[in-house]
């Protein structure tokens, strides 16, 4: 695992870890609890492996993990997140892959049409935490996501 995780960990009910992108790609995995969420760390040797496989151009370097703390309400939610990097450092913010975040939250099904406001806090394990303010705005039933 890239994230020193049990497959346990993730939380695959909404969506499967996948990539997204505003303009840089991010691996984003769903975590099933806060204690999975700090026990989480970038593992250098996992994403070596992956490269040398040839996935590294499949797969981003950096993967956002997050965990919903907002109880389910579509319209405004609230995340915990760390971004772990492929040399094993983490960033203490990182708006674009939050922002990614935030528009695949709202283009999920069963997300009603409207705006969708992330507050995500990001590198309070680090002991540098950062809030995050992200909106995406859900079109429609199938339309996706802005």
């Amino acid at each position: 695992s890239r994230l020193r995780l049990e497959a346990n960990d993730v939380c695959a009910a909404r969506h499967p870890p996948l990539a997204a992108s505003t303009g840089l790609p991010f691996l984003l995995v769903e975590l099933s609890s806060l204690a999975a969420l700090g026990r989480s760390r970038g593992v250098p040797s996992a994403f070596e492996a992956l490269a040398a496989g040839g996935a590294a151009t499949l797969l981003p370097p950096k993967v956002l993990a997050y965990v919903r703390l907002d109880g389910g309400e579509a319209a405004r939610l609230e995340l915990r997140a760390r971004m772990h990097r492929a040399d094993g450092s983490e960033d203490a913010g990182t708006g674009s892959a939050n922002c990614a975040l935030a528009g695949l939250l709202a283009s999920l099904d069963g997300t009603p049409p409207g705006l969708v406001r992330a507050r995500v806090m990001q590198g309070v394990e680090m002991g540098r935490p950062s809030e995050l303010l992200a909106e995406a705005e859900r079109k429609g039933a199938g339309a996706g996501a802005e």
